[in-house]
Order: structure tokens, then sequence, then C-alpha cells
């Protein structure tokens, strides 16, 4: 976790912008990696902006579990000749950590709420679900697919979002 934060949760929000302003410019399609480049970029800044309150086993369980459930999703939708989701599955982790990292900052002044990790859950995943719908308008079946998926991904890894601390001892 040192590592991560010697480094600065801000400046890998930079990169972040960097490789978001790089995803909107540029025609990957057209180059080798596909875009894989940027797309790592979104999903490590976004993972290492959780440094800042988690500790790096978790950060690490949270990118494993999205990329995999992410993986899956589009080789499921591939085999199901329901289309691509448009962008690789490093940019979709991005996506749902961002979607959850904004839905935490709207919601921070109602912590004390008892669903506050369910809103928590619902925001992150309609904010993915927008980014789909932007992505591909014509198909509103994957904007409910990814927010369904979303939602099932952050629910699976909710644990490991959870900041956890030893109690003081007395």
């Amino acid at each position: 976790m040192a590592g991560i934060k010697t480094f600065g949760a801000a400046k890998w929000e930079k990169i972040a912008l960097a490789a978001w302003v790089l995803w909107l410019v540029i025609d990957f399609e057209q180059l080798p990696w596909r875009g894989g480049v940027p797309a790592a970029l979104i999903a490590c800044a976004a993972l290492a902006g959780l440094g800042s309150y988690l500790p790096l086993q978790n950060i690490v369980m949270i990118g494993l579990g999205l990329f995999v459930g992410e993986a899956l999703l589009e080789l499921g939708l591939d085999k199901a000749g329901a289309g691509s989701c448009g962008a690789p599955a490093l940019f979709w982790v991005g996506v749902t950590v961002y979607g959850r990292r904004m839905a935490r900052w709207s919601m921070r002044r109602r912590r004390d709420n008892k669903l506050h990790g369910i809103w928590l859950i619902l925001f992150a995943a309609a904010f993915s679900s927008l980014v789909q719908l932007t992505m591909d308008p014509r198909n509103p079946n994957l904007a409910a697919i990814r927010f369904a998926a979303a939602c099932f991904f952050l629910f699976a890894l909710f644990p490991w979002f959870i900041q956890k601390r030893p109690a003081p001892q007395l």
C-alpha cells in the first residue's frame, strides 16, 4: 500500500483523465493494441485511487474480480450474439470503480442510512449503464445488461470495498 500512496492518488487521477482524453480523441480500432493501453491506464488509475482508504490486498481483489467478471461478460455476449460492449474489460473496470467512487462522494452526508451500501451499488451501476448507453445508443439492451452486471459484480465484491481497521486497544 505504501507504493501507491507515495505516488499519490491525485497523480493517478491526472493519468486517468489523460487516458480518458486519449480514449475520446484517438480512434483506437485501427491501432494494433485496440485501446488496451488507455483502458489499462484508466483501470490502474481508478484502482490506485482506492489506495487512499483501502489496503493493497483489497485493491488487488477488487481489480481481479471486476476484470474476470467483465471478461466473462464480454465472452458471454459474444457467444450469445448480442454484440460487444464496445470497449476492453479493463475500461469497464475503471468505469465501475469510478462510478462507485462518484456515488460514494455524492452520498457522503447520508452514510448513517441503513441502505447506504445498496444505494452506492445502484448509483455505480447506473453510471456504468449510462456510459454503455452513450457508447451504443441504438442498443439499450446492452445498457440493461451492463446495469445488471455492475450490480452483481459490486454486490459480490462489497466486502473488499469496506474499510476495515483494527479496533483500538484499551
